[in-house]
């Protein structure tokens, strides 16, 4: 396994040996919504830049034909649908208190994108990772990642084209747990029709591949390629976890933000 540091030296290098292949967030984004029938963006929870830039997206990209899938229990379907349609005051609810997830939802009834809470009903708990940290997760739910395909794909046959923003380890297409995550399910499902990107941000904790590619590319706010075509294809990466796993079998894009 390389190094994050080393690889994030040769993935500098490739960039810079071919400018082609770098792209701004917005043009990759766009190149692969025209491409796909859906794209996922993978985010961490607890970064705001992936839905200030999926809000983004949606107010350029959306409208009718469009559905936008959230990782918003489903219980929760009846608020959206009633915001959607009638604007006014939500209940009280988790995403409503973030102002950066209300932006996606104004720029969805704004462009009349359909959203749909596709996660399964479940409440949360902190837990600790092996590296110290500690996270939420969920408490039941099991079928979590079951019940967001079969959403998806139901959205999938009344929309000429989905987003979906979820967290990476329900988005990226390889899974080495005990049943498939959505991603992997899409991909089995629609094939080459589903591109997947791992936006990545200001981490909380330290990420030496992160460091070394914002020390290079920063000056530029945020950057985005394809992993496929690059150095990142084979390398492996460990996830919160600790399965390993190549990049190339995660994800098909990345995006980094630098200034958020």
């Amino acid at each position: 396994m390389v190094d994050a540091a080393g690889l994030a030296a040769e993935t500098c290098d490739w960039l810079k040996r071919n400018p082609g292949e770098l792209y701004t967030p917005s043009h990759f984004f766009g190149v692969a919504w025209v491409r796909h029938k859906i794209v996922t963006i993978g985010e961490r929870h607890d970064e705001d830049a992936q839905r200030a830039f999926t809000a983004a997206m949606v107010r350029h990209w959306g409208g009718p034909q469009v559905g936008l899938a959230l990782e918003i229990p489903a219980m929760h379907q009846r608020n959206i649908s009633n915001y959607l349609h009638h604007g006014g005051q939500f209940k009280l609810e988790w995403f409503t208190r973030d102002p950066i997830y209300m932006r996606i939802l104004r720029a969805a009834r704004e462009t009349e994108t359909e959203v749909v809470a596709i996660d399964e009903n479940h409440s949360f708990s902190r837990v600790s990772l092996p590296d110290g940290r500690t996270m939420s997760m969920p408490v039941g739910g099991y079928h979590r990642d079951d019940h967001m395909t079969n959403a998806v794909l139901t959205l999938v046959r009344r929309k000429s084209k989905v987003l979906i923003l979820v967290g990476m380890m329900h988005a990226r297409e390889a899974y080495q747990g005990k049943t498939p995550n959505l991603g992997s399910q899409l991909v089995q499902a629609l094939g080459h029709r589903v591109y997947t990107i791992c936006a990545m941000a200001r981490r909380s904790f330290e990420d030496p591949f992160f460091d070394a590619m914002k020390s290079a590319f920063g000056s530029r706010g945020a950057i985005a390629f394809d992993v496929d075509r690059s150095p990142l294809r084979n390398a492996q990466i460990k996830d919160v976890v600790g399965r390993s796993m190549s990049w190339g079998s995660i994800c098909d894009g990345i995006i980094l933000f630098f200034n958020r």
